[in-house]
């Protein structure tokens, strides 16, 4: 019934909308609905049949929260402007993004966690979970006496948003059939942004559009140059407002469906394996070098794990064979791209984008070294950097934004003490997740597998890239923390596999 009333109303489909200068909103809600109706028809010959019915409501509101995640619709509230005698900024990422569809969903999803958290009697405060409450403590504080307490209002608040993410998916109580709806989330999400990418990709070859510029500055302005705007180059940007978004969201997925596909069977495993080179295809096309280097590392991650905690005995060996595959065409399609050749052998010390990165690194200490305790204020990096800019080539000027390095962020906004209290939460994560792994049954040993990765594609991610706990990546974080620490706490401690031989 849901497919044939989704079906019935968002049947017009838009594939060039977006990259042709359409609306953004109609161009998102066809291709996410025509997405929706299209998957329902190929699962509902397997096992996802129920998942489609009323009484799995809770199902379909956890893989649709998934799925938008990704997704932000126009509509918004700016509570946050930035000015200066150079600039006038008002840009979406100093917003709170209202009407989003995920942001719809977590209230329905917070009753959920909380019934289920209250029938299995999950309300207490987990060990590690002890030190991300401090760092909200710490950043409250920092808020409280932030150079621009505005910026930290709206950064708190969107902290607030992802830390409720984490907490609605580390007490949900999930049944075997949750985790199968989990993992379809993660591969429709690929499908979704593999037919963005691939017909901006098509319209790009065609018309010379620029996907890269859509969206990122259209309320801004600006009266500097843009370089990069009119780079030589196409970009594709998927959902995202910046290639280097997508490429890093696409990268920490990408362990997740490898492991994923070892739990399916038949055409779900090929569907889980073309899913791979979607993502690898998409990661390419957005000819972010660090997202490129990012999808490397995430498969050479996958290749160890499989290694370590999986064996002969348990499953088989071809997927190593596949992943091999994969890889080679990554190496090949990235060696013979024109494009990624000219980005990747002209990059140099004299690099316009390296040397402002190094500069945001430099100005990024300078603040931990006047605010070493509790940093200039959470989120308001760059309203400091506006009035203070110590760099040597005044980068406020051309590049106003925050250091492009998860850790040096959290360190210049919030303080040393929050970084390490996210490094001991980290660490702590890790070691139970060493402890349990084992002892775990099969699909939420793969699940855990691939969610560990993430986790670890996303900090490795996180060394080079701009992004914190507040945008779309920071929330995907904290749903795959929350999903992590759901299995590893709260499974059944009987396990049917042997240890790992050494």
């Amino acid at each position: 019934m849901i497919r044939i009333l989704l079906g019935f109303f968002f049947r017009r489909s838009i594939v060039f909308d977006k990259v042709l200068g359409g609306s953004s909103d109609s161009f998102f809600l066809n291709y996410f609905f025509e997405i929706i109706c299209r998957v329902s028809r190929i699962f509902e010959r397997y096992q996802y049949k129920s998942f489609f019915l009323k009484k799995d409501l809770k199902k379909f509101t956890i893989f649709l929260f998934i799925v938008t995640l990704p997704i932000v619709f126009g509509s918004q509230i700016q509570l946050s402007n930035l000015s200066s005698n150079r600039i006038d900024l008002s840009q979406r990422q100093f917003g709170i993004i209202i009407f989003s569809l995920s942001n719809l969903l977590l209230f329905p999803l917070f009753f959920y966690a909380i019934r289920d958290s209250v029938r299995a009697k999950r309300t207490r405060i987990l060990n590690l979970e002890i030190f991300l409450f401090l760092y909200l403590l710490i950043s409250l504080t920092s808020a409280i006496i932030s150079v621009d307490f505005k910026s930290s209002f709206v950064w708190l608040l969107k902290l607030t948003f992802s830390f409720s993410i984490y907490f609605i998916f580390s007490r949900i109580t999930f049944k075997l059939s949750d985790l199968k709806i989990i993992l379809l989330s993660f591969l429709t999400i690929i499908l979704v942004e593999g037919l963005v990418v691939g017909s901006q990709a098509a319209a790009g070859s065609i018309t010379g559009v620029f996907p890269q510029g859509i969206e990122r500055f259209e309320s801004a302005s600006l009266d500097i140059a843009i370089p990069f705007m009119n780079a030589n180059y196409f970009r594709v940007i998927g959902t995202f407002s910046h290639p280097n978004n997508l490429a890093n969201y696409l990268s920490i997925i990408l362990p997740i469906l490898c492991f994923g596909a070892i739990a399916q069977k038949g055409f779900l495993k090929k569907l889980y394996y073309i899913s791979v080179i979607i993502c690898g295809a998409g990661i390419v096309l957005s000819l972010s070098r660090w997202g490129i280097v990012t999808g490397i590392f995430a498969l050479l991650l996958v290749f160890a794990l499989f290694l370590k905690f999986l064996n002969k005995e348990q499953f088989n060996f071809s997927f190593l064979r596949y992943i091999l595959i994969i890889a080679v065409l990554f190496i090949i399609i990235i060696f013979t791209n024109q494009s990624l050749i000219r980005r990747f052998l002209n990059l140099s010390v004299s690099d316009g984008s390296l040397l402002t990165r190094i500069e945001l690194t430099n100005q990024a200490l300078y603040m931990i070294e006047q605010n070493p305790l509790f940093g200039v204020g959470s989120g308001a990096f760059t309203y400091y950097f506006i009035n203070e800019d110590v760099t040597s080539i005044n980068v406020s000027r051309s590049f106003l934004a925050p250091v492009h390095n998860f850790y040096l962020l959290i360190a210049s906004e919030t303080g040393l003490i929050s970084l390490y209290l996210i490094l001991i939460f980290f660490i702590l994560l890790s070691y139970f997740f060493l402890k349990r792994i084992n002892s775990l049954e099969k699909l939420e040993k793969l699940l855990a597998l691939g969610i560990f990765a993430s986790i670890l594609t996303f900090l490795f991610n996180g060394l080079a890239t701009m992004t914190s706990f507040t945008d779309r990546t920071g929330f995907l974080l904290s749903l795959l923390i929350g999903l992590l620490v759901n299995i590893l706490y709260h499974s059944s401690p009987v396990s049917k596999f042997p240890k790992p031989s050494h």
